[in-house]
């Protein structure tokens, strides 16, 4: 039930982001604190009580802030790109293992095993090629933490050109 509950809310997070209704952002918080709490429930002792304290004192400081449940609101719904990001980027592997394009990799590097240069230069192509496709979800999430702090359009072009 736990990775329905994560599986869905990244899913709905996705459909909020293309579709951006209040009644879905709600929604989705909702599914979000629900996964946390069953994931809580689950969770060995000392990783149950660092998240739930975590949570507790994030709480705490955004109502001491003056924000109350909308600055928690906003909070959990800014994490959620780096969530789904961790949960959904492993899926990425399913197309490249039904392809056939694993195996292929494998083939090629159990043929450079017995020369060194050329395996290492097998692996960094194959980690040169793949590296950019897994590193797109990043941009997502550097955009998320820069867009508050109106920085320079010169700055940002290079900090990306980078």
């Amino acid at each position: 039930m736990r990775s329905y509950l994560i599986l869905s809310m990244c899913l709905l997070f996705l459909i909020q982001y293309f579709f951006p209704f209040d009644w879905l952002k709600n929604m989705v918080i909702g599914i979000t604190l629900v996964a946390f709490a069953v994931s809580a429930m689950h969770a060995r002792a000392v990783p149950r009580w660092f998240g739930i304290s975590m949570m507790a004192i994030g709480i705490v400081l955004e109502f001491n802030k003056g924000e109350g449940f909308a600055g928690i609101r906003q909070g959990i719904f800014m994490n959620l790109p780096l969530i789904a990001l961790v949960v959904l980027v492993p899926l990425l592997s399913v197309p490249l293992k039904l392809g056939g394009y694993f195996e292929a990799i494998d083939a090629l590097l159990q043929r450079l095993k017995h020369h060194p240069r050329k395996l290492f230069a097998g692996i960094t192509s194959v980690l040169f090629i793949l590296g950019p496709i897994l590193n797109l979800g990043s941009i997502r999430i550097v955009d998320e933490l820069l867009k508050n702090l109106r920085l320079p359009p010169a700055m940002l072009a290079k900090s990306y050109a980078v």
